[in-house]
């Protein structure tokens, strides 16, 4: 068994074959103190742990895998790599939309059905995506505002058209879902992809260190 944190060995008297994975990432977590860096990645045996099996891997003992890497970063690192995916996939979106809302028109209802799925489960990793990172580098919500609008009314406003859509969905409302597609959407889409580009503005300058997230509220969404 081995264990290892970026590529170098953790060592030490403690490291018996009964540890579990979980106490050898707390001793990664030690070393890191003051660095400002976290642990965003569990490799066993080469595999990285998915993050529905994190809890079972480290209550296992470290002598269950030949090989457990650790993998540390700057967490604005991590939030900017899945904003950019995250970005990415929302502007895939667009055309998918549009597409849904012609085949729901034209009576391809399974088709425009699968479409809008995908783009709901985008949508809703928008949302979570802003929430999650937000906090993992500690900007402040409360104070944060894009394109002269407070963020929690940028995420109000996409958590109720999810909710709406949802609605429609359930009660089968087909003629309100297309004309919501058609007619609703792109408007809240072009302002949601500006909140996505300057929120990966801010997060870029907090990467650089320029600038502190607590005294920087305002932020313009231009592309």
């Amino acid at each position: 068994m081995s264990a290892y944190l970026n590529g170098q060995p953790i060592t030490g008297e403690t490291l018996t074959p009964d540890i579990t994975v979980g106490q050898v990432v707390e001793k990664a977590k030690a070393r890191l103190n003051d660095t400002g860096d976290i642990i965003f990645s569990v490799i066993c045996n080469e595999n990285e742990v998915p993050a529905d099996r994190l809890d079972e891997v480290l209550s296992q003992p470290l002598s269950a895998f030949s090989r457990v890497e650790l993998i540390s970063g700057r967490p604005e690192e991590l939030v900017l790599e899945a904003l950019r995916e995250t970005r990415r996939s929302f502007s895939d979106s667009f055309a998918t939309i549009k597409q849904a809302a012609q085949d729901m028109t034209a009576g391809n209802l399974a088709k425009g059905m699968a479409g809008l799925v995908e783009c709901l489960g985008v949508w809703s990793n928008v949302h979570e995506t802003i929430v999650q990172g937000g906090a993992l580098v500690d900007i402040d919500f409360d104070r944060l505002v894009i394109d002269g609008r407070h963020i929690l009314d940028w995420l109000n406003d996409l958590s109720t058209k999810l909710k709406e859509i949802k609605s429609a969905i359930e009660s089968r409302d087909n003629v309100l879902l297309a004309d919501m597609l058609s007619y609703e959407m792109d408007e809240i889409m072009q302002g949601w992809e500006s909140v996505l580009h300057a929120f990966v503005e801010q997060v870029k300058r907090l990467d650089r260190g320029a600038v502190d997230s607590s005294n920087t509220p305002a932020l313009a969404a231009t592309q």
